[in-house]
């Protein structure tokens, strides 16, 4: 009954000679109907490579990148804007040699700022990139062929990727491509993220959990020693600026997410952390401007030049970025910086309380985790803005409109029992579907989460107690809880461990049933359990026993080390000591300096060896036989 809308063979035309106008759009729905053998073609290459085996995937792979070389004699770069054949280019280059990317590689010379702006060839280009990456990492060093890029050799990935550097930065005059067009266009935003990473010699992330990168190393020398991504960042920094519209042009996405990636791979990105210092009154009233903000806080170098200013003006800044605000507090480089920000907050802790500027307690508190005299002031911020601490779980965690309650939390409990000892029992003597609704949720499985890690034995056995007979649940509900139960039985005692696996263990199948709880069956060893206790008890015995001995080790060497220091007498104190006794000997030797040496020579001449003492152990007559005890005593003392 309804009427179907179509498209008009009038609309294909349109768009057919649009897209031949503005060099973008190349297949069009008439062109693929003229190349629809080639692209069933490309559909049976994908379809025969993801069926192949190992012995006949290099074949295929030689004839993929043959058919790929004809078809690129007759469209050069334009072949890769058709979706099916970008779609299997990337799978081929995924599978590809290092002598085939260097062919493949050195055919897009001239294309490369097309490609990018081109929504599936920029694709292809990330993941051109991308297997450089993991060719570079996986060898020692590139062979060394030379430069000349002519018929018969081949540059190397690190020429390669150096020429594609120049070509994006002196950008493409025959189509009128410049470097900031590139910028500013989301698809060239993505590839050029990759390739920074990659020039900088770090992993880039990949979205398949199981692709091609999995096995490569995180990181790996920077390209020319740094060269390559100082030139390409002094030129993406030359560019954005010298328009006078910085700040305009960071409030676009693909901007800011570009300058995101060159804040974490430039180690010399200080003009642009200048930039950003100069502008940052403009950049904090976007809310994608500001993450721009955010990522030159994480950096020491950006947070020394904007920490003066956020200081000053934090609450002027709160009210436009309260995330900015969070992240000043929460990444300071320094003991000082992080002293003066929270005696700033602590000032202004009514302000905090009165607008809810949870982010700012967020990150107060986690900065303050590696300074330790800095935490006292952390708790006296919480006590201003939510009240006695004692309450404090209860008031965190029954927060309303906010997820930054079990943050704070989390936070909190870092800095352990001995200095927040009333958090954890607070937290523990929660009512116990709370604490099961915790332990089954994202937000509060961190909390108990960190109450296990930095917590001793006794909070973890009394979790244990409270959660008993909700095991199941737990694991059940989603991943978060199946975490938070592996975490506890690494803790608990081997009685606590007993009764998770049987509570667990009565529940197997159902277990089994869930896809993140056959993890929990597997660490747990449950199907051991339900089979063989003995055998798992056995090894939950052994694993217990070490866990107890590392812990006494370390905590034996810090407490002698503690002790040592503190016991040591000072310099002051042991010089008299060592002069009384350094007379003493000096006297003895003025005495009669052969003496010593004399005496120690006729002990060892008198005293018997070992195997003379056994001898006459042996051999003692009847008459001065020692008592049947004694003798058996000494046998024993030789035996050993």
């Amino acid at each position: 009954g309804e009427k179907k809308w179509t498209k008009t063979k009038d609309w294909h035309d349109r768009k057919e000679w649009k897209g031949r106008q503005t060099g973008k759009n190349m297949y069009s729905k008439t062109m693929r109907e003229d190349h629809g053998e080639q692209m069933e073609m490309w559909r049976s290459m994908k379809a025969s490579l993801e069926t192949a085996t190992e012995e006949t995937l290099l074949g295929l792979t030689e004839a993929a990148h043959e058919a790929i070389a004809d078809h690129f004699a007759s469209t050069d770069g334009r072949l890769l804007n058709n979706g099916e054949v970008s779609r299997t280019v990337e799978y081929v280059l995924e599978f590809s040699a290092p002598t085939q990317l260097r062919g493949f590689f050195f055919k897009l010379r001239g294309w490369m700022c097309f490609l990018m702006v081109q929504k599936t060839a920029s694709r292809v280009l990330e993941t051109l990139f991308k297997q450089c990456y993991r060719h570079l990492a996986a060898t020692d060093a590139v062979s060394k062929s030379a430069d000349e890029e002519d018929d018969t050799r081949l540059p190397t990935l690190q020429a390669l990727l150096r020429g594609a550097v120049e070509e994006i930065i002196d950008g493409d005059t025959e189509r009128n491509i410049k470097l900031i067009d590139l910028l500013q266009d989301a698809s060239s935003s993505f590839a050029l993220r990759v390739l920074l990473q990659v020039a900088a010699g770090q992993r880039p992330p990949e979205k398949a959990k199981n692709g091609s990168l999995k096995d490569s190393p995180e990181t790996m020398p920077a390209l020319d020693e740094g060269r390559l991504i100082a030139n390409l960042g002094a030129a993406v920094v030359k560019v954005l600026t010298e328009q006078s519209i910085f700040a305009q042009l960071c409030k676009t996405s693909p901007v800011v997410g570009l300058l995101e990636v060159l804040i974490q791979t430039w180690p010399d990105a200080g003009a642009l952390h200048e930039h950003v210092a100069e502008h940052v009154e403009a950049l904090l009233r976007g809310s994608i401007s500001s993450r721009l903000v955010e990522a030159s806080l994480k950096s020491k170098e950006g947070h020394e030049r904007l920490h003066p200013y956020i200081l000053e003006n934090w609450e002027a800044v709160a009210s436009t970025s309260i995330h900015a605000a969070g992240k000043w507090i929460a990444s300071c480089p320094t003991a000082e910086s992080y002293l003066a920000a929270i005696e700033a907050v602590l000032q202004g802790a009514a302000v905090v309380k009165q607008r809810h500027y949870y982010a700012i307690v967020v990150g107060a508190a986690e900065g303050a985790r590696p300074y330790v005299p800095a935490q006292s002031k952390v708790l006296s911020l919480m006590t201003a803005v939510f009240g006695d601490l004692k309450t404090l779980p209860a008031t965190l965690l029954n927060m309303q409109g906010s997820r930054s309650g079990p943050v704070i939390l989390s936070h909190l409990l870092a800095f352990g029992p001995a200095k927040v000892g009333v958090l954890y029992r607070g937290t523990l003597d929660l009512p116990q579907w709370q604490l099961v609704q915790m332990a089954s949720g994202h937000d509060g499985s961190v909390v108990l989460e960190n109450l296990i890690k930095y917590g001793a034995q006794k909070e973890a056995k009394k979790l244990c107690t409270s959660l008993e007979g909700s095991y199941l649940s737990v694991v059940l509900t989603a991943p978060a809880g199946a975490m938070t139960v592996e975490k506890l039985f690494g803790a608990a005692t081997l009685m606590g461990r007993r009764k998770i696996a049987e509570e667990l263990g009565a529940g197997i199948q159902q277990l089994n049933a869930v896809f993140h709880a056959r993890k929990t069956v597997k660490k747990l060893r449950l199907d051991q359990f339900t089979h063989r206790v003995a055998d798992w008890d056995e090894q939950e015995k052994k694993l217990v026993k070490k866990n107890k001995l590392l812990a006494s080790i370390f905590n034996s060497s810090a407490a002698v080390e503690g002790t040592a220091a503190l016991l040591a007498p000072s310099d002051d104190e042991t010089a008299p000591e060592k002069k009384a006794k350094k007379g003493k000997k000096e006297k003895k030797a003025a005495a009669d300096p052969a003496e010593p040496k004399k005496a120690k020579k006729e002990a060892k001449a008198e005293k018997p060896t070992k195997r003379a003492r056994a001898t006459l152990s042996d051999s003692e007559d009847d008459e001065g036989a020692p008592p049947p005890a004694k003798k058996a005593k000494k046998e024993k003392k030789v035996k050993k």
